[in-house]
């Protein structure tokens, strides 16, 4: 499907990456991605609902995003439930380093793993509570130009960074609904300039700040229509300044303007084999559970919950939730 939008910009959906499994060969109620050093992608996949006992399915999936009809890849997976090393019961987010180390954020255990490319653990920091370098419930992760990593602190209500190491640096935020405030803010990205966006899930808006952590400006309001959002999960920025949010309850993705001007929304079109039941396994952290059954051609998103564009390919992707997979649109500017 093709999606005209303003300024010269046109949408092409391009292909889907994965299927729901326990194995090797998709996801689990997939959460977050991040891009590698070759392009390929590092994606969350949560598994079942952590209770404390076992959580089928979760893992980090190295896969290829490919292109259309190309045969899914995935290159390697890492912490799955039957390593038993306890490293990731609940993960959220997964960064990569300048080097090629991923970091994951855990948060029922309030912590950052890292592991190399070949997935060997490496180290791991971070512990629960409220004061200066503390984690209550991590969520988005970040890194900046200088290898120093943002840490999204939902339950906290702030964002924190670190040096690689888990040296804290400052934070910025706090519980509230005025500017620069969060109410359980979930993802985070960072633009070319080194401005952070944060997508703040319970004010419904994404907001912008300084590398330090001053205000810029917000996106969205409250609502379905243009340019509203309804519990946003996560935020990308390409490299035309366009800004992508994962608009969650409104199961779509919403694009605006670096200027704050509403484009366009992305439904999702990926083919579909049959129709689906699920649980959205986000429900820990924000006590929702829904249930979506469909029995069409074509799938519309269910909760797309994660997203990131990948400049050098002009293409966004888009992590599925209920759905269990990625979609991949392309961007042109005519």
């Amino acid at each position: 499907m093709v999606i005209e939008a303003a300024k010269g910009r046109k949408y092409n959906f391009s292909h889907v990456v994965g299927r729901r499994s326990d194995a090797r060969d998709g996801y689990k109620w997939p959460t977050a991605l991040c891009l590698g050093k070759s392009g390929e992608a590092y994606v969350v996949s949560r598994g079942n609902e952590y209770t404390g006992a076992e959580t089928g399915g979760m893992r980090v999936s190295r896969v290829v995003i490919g292109n259309p009809g190309e045969k899914f890849v995935c290159l390697s997976e890492f912490e799955k439930l039957e390593d038993q090393r306890g490293l990731l019961v609940w993960p959220t987010a997964v960064a990569m380093d300048s080097e090629g180390n991923a970091y994951a954020a855990d948060e029922a255990l309030n912590h950052i793993c890292v592991f190399d490319e070949g997935a060997n653990f490496l180290n791991k920091w971070g512990s629960e509570g409220n004061g200066e370098g503390e984690l209550n419930g991590p969520s988005g992760l970040a890194f900046d130009g200088e290898d120093n990593l943002y840490v999204v602190d939902s339950l906290n209500h702030r964002v924190q960074k670190f040096t690689k190491d888990g040296k804290f640096l400052l934070s910025f935020g706090g519980e509230g609904s005025e500017e620069g405030q969060f109410r359980m803010p979930w993802g985070i990205t960072i633009d070319s300039k080194g401005d952070i966006y944060v997508a703040d899930w319970k004010n419904h808006r994404v907001q912008k700040f300084t590398p330090g952590g001053d205000f810029l400006t917000s996106y969205g309001t409250y609502g379905t229509g243009d340019g509203q959002l309804n519990h946003p999960t996560d935020v990308a920025v390409d490299s035309d300044g366009d800004v992508y949010v994962s608009d969650w309850a409104n199961q779509r993705v919403h694009i605006f303007t670096q200027d704050g001007d509403a484009v366009t929304s992305l439904l999702g079109d990926a083919p579909m084999g049959r129709g689906r039941v699920g649980n959205h396994p986000i429900d820990s952290l924000v006590q929702v559970t829904q249930r979506t059954e469909l029995h069409s051609e074509t799938s519309p998103f269910m909760y797309p919950i994660g997203l990131v564009f990948d400049s050098a390919e002009g293409r966004l992707i888009v992590v599925d939730c209920v759905g269990s997979r990625l979609q991949v649109y392309t961007k042109e500017i005519s």
